[in-house]
């Protein structure tokens, strides 16, 4: 299970320029909303995440680190979990945790590795709080006073966004919850900044 745990727990997440992240009150209401995230191509992050399954659970901190079509990934968790490296893009990927390396597409290391089917490639868009441009139609069903999603569903995940703050990048969450039939996950970013800080 703590196998299974690390892997999803290591494809969750990406990176951006640096920033103080502050409350911001929302556009002029005269000003459309127009998101230059989804051509945002270099960013980091790091961020608190908590995943619950229907047999257990994980709690950790995640540092991810986007550089256009390449990451990479580094978790930590509780006392003993030790550190966890996951690099690759989207044909790709490979982990590391102690003296073991796997390598594969990061579809298929996660699928082989934890028997769960996690859509990596879309992680890096929905991070940004943008529906990934790679995944299937995404169904809004909420937006703020400003025009910035507040959730839809992709691919069979439901997710919700929250806590946005003013960046040097735009308008971007510091809270994202995901859910599908099988396992949620939540992320609290604490800092967007540029992939060399």
């Amino acid at each position: 299970m703590m196998a299974r745990l690390i892997l999803f727990t290591l494809v969750f997440v990406s990176g951006c320029v640096s920033y103080t992240s502050q409350k911001t009150l929302p556009p002029e209401s005269g000003e459309l909303y127009s998101s230059p995230r989804t051509d945002l191509k270099q960013w980091r992050i790091a961020a608190k995440l908590s995943i619950k399954t229907s047999d257990g659970g994980f709690a950790g901190r995640i540092d991810w680190t986007q550089k256009e079509s390449s990451y990479r990934i580094l978790i930590s968790g509780p006392l003993g979990f030790g550190q966890v490296k996951i690099e690759g893009n989207h044909h790709s990927a490979s982990m590391r945790k102690d003296d073991q390396v796997l390598f594969g597409s990061p579809e298929m290391l996660m699928l082989n590795a934890t028997s769960i089917s996690i859509p990596i490639n879309n992680l890096r868009w929905w991070l940004l709080g943008v529906p990934s441009p790679k995944g299937g139609p995404a169904n809004f069903s909420d937006e703020n006073e400003d025009n910035h999603t507040m959730s839809f569903s992709q691919d069979g995940w439901y997710l919700s966004f929250s806590n946005y703050s003013s960046t040097l990048l735009g308008y971007l969450p510091g809270k994202i919850i995901g859910q599908n039939d099988k396992l949620s996950f939540k992320l609290i970013i604490s800092k967007w900044r540029s992939p060399e800080s």
